[in-house]
């Protein structure tokens, strides 16, 4: 497995790299609830980001194996609701980044497919990343759900992220962060849905 592989936006304005993957064990999971759904519909990506039965393809990370070479003025953040999750997407073509926890202490990135860019390396998803550990959430996604869908959060992902963030905090992966700064504050200020616009987007997500 090589060490890095490129992140580029849709359009090409934003790019950076996603280091540290020649000691990274296959981590990639597809989720299906209905709040990754909503954040593709929220940005008008849902055709080209989405799995046919409602899926996105996320691989977790450090904060720290993350870099953006340029583009960073695009980068904005949505939340869904006052307590959820940060959701970064680049502004100039709608593309999904990441999601975060809400704070900047915990250790962890989900980095959506969309963003990641292996042609660039010569390489596929399956051959730079490995293939998905999981497909989980399925209670949320649209039928037919791929065979193997998890209804709810597969025991073996929880136990997979646990173990993730024990060693990003042992050894200290939460910063440097593209996301976050040395206070731990959000680099930009997230825009966080009104009910009426949340409900309206999971009116488009599954089961339907």
């Amino acid at each position: 497995m090589r060490d890095h592989i490129s992140l580029q936006c849709r359009c090409g304005t934003v790019q950076g790299k996603l280091s540290g993957l020649s000691q990274a064990k296959g981590r990639r999971i597809v989720c299906l609830c209905v709040d990754c759904q909503a954040f593709a519909h929220y940005l008008g990506r849902a055709d080209d980001v989405l799995t046919p039965d409602g899926g996105t393809d996320i691989y977790p990370a450090y904060p720290t194996q993350i870099s953006f070479l340029r583009g960073t003025e695009h980068l904005k953040c949505l939340r869904l609701s006052p307590k959820g999750l940060y959701r970064w997407y680049a502004d100039c073509c709608k593309t999904p980044v990441a999601n975060c926890p809400r704070s900047s202490k915990v250790p962890y990135v989900g980095v959506i497919h969309s963003i990641i860019h292996p042609a660039a390396e010569g390489a596929t998803l399956d051959a730079a990343l490995g293939p998905p550990q999981a497909r989980i959430m399925g209670k949320y996604g649209i039928r037919p759900l791929q065979p193997g869908t998890y209804n709810t959060a597969y025991p073996g992902v929880i136990v997979m992220a646990l173990r993730l963030m024990a060693l990003g905090w042992i050894k200290r992966q939460q910063h440097p962060s593209p996301f976050y700064d040395s206070t731990g504050n959000s680099r930009v200020t997230p825009y966080i849905l009104a009910l009426d616009e949340r409900n309206e987007l999971r009116k488009v997500c599954g089961p339907r």
